[in-house]
């Protein structure tokens, strides 16, 4: 007689976090934006927010992504009260299960680029600035990151 036993390994459930180091001196709303392979734009279905209290101190802002979803793509979105302060970003800090990313001032410029109401020389200090009446001040991860993303987290 033949016994066959099968096992089934409980898979292990991931989930990405990115944390960002910042400083804002005003109460401000930072909004994450993400994809992965299936989703190819930038939605509010795949967007989290979270507000930040004024502070001369840096703080971390924390986003958890659904277990399992692979990220892709991110954009990080630098206010919603539409000031023309500057923002300041020490680091940032994506994760998936065990292995982490670590961005900082050195490598800044090569995994994320700025927008139009952007404005930075050192990728640490961000102006934020209206342009023809519009506001919208945002980092988009670059095809660097992109790709480092899909190597490390496979």
């Amino acid at each position: 007689m033949l016994l066959l036993t099968l096992s089934c390994a409980k898979l292990e459930e991931k989930h990405t976090i990115v944390k960002i180091d910042l400083k804002s001196l005003n109460d401000e709303k930072i909004q994450f934006f993400y994809t992965n392979n299936e989703i190819k734009y930038f939605t509010d279905e795949l967007m989290f927010a979270n507000k930040i209290e004024g502070s001369t101190q840096f703080q971390t802002v924390e986003f958890k992504l659904p277990k399992n979803f692979r990220l892709n793509r991110l954009r990080i979105d630098l206010g919603e009260n539409k000031l023309e302060t500057p923002i300041f970003i020490k680091n940032i800090n994506i994760s998936y299960g065990n292995k982490i990313i670590e961005i900082d001032e050195n490598n800044m410029n090569r995994f994320f680029s700025t927008n139009i109401y952007l404005k930075t020389s050192d990728f640490v200090i961000f102006e934020r600035s209206y342009i023809a009446k519009k506001y919208d001040p945002f980092l988009k991860s670059t095809a660097l990151l992109e790709k480092k993303m899909f190597l490390e987290f496979r």
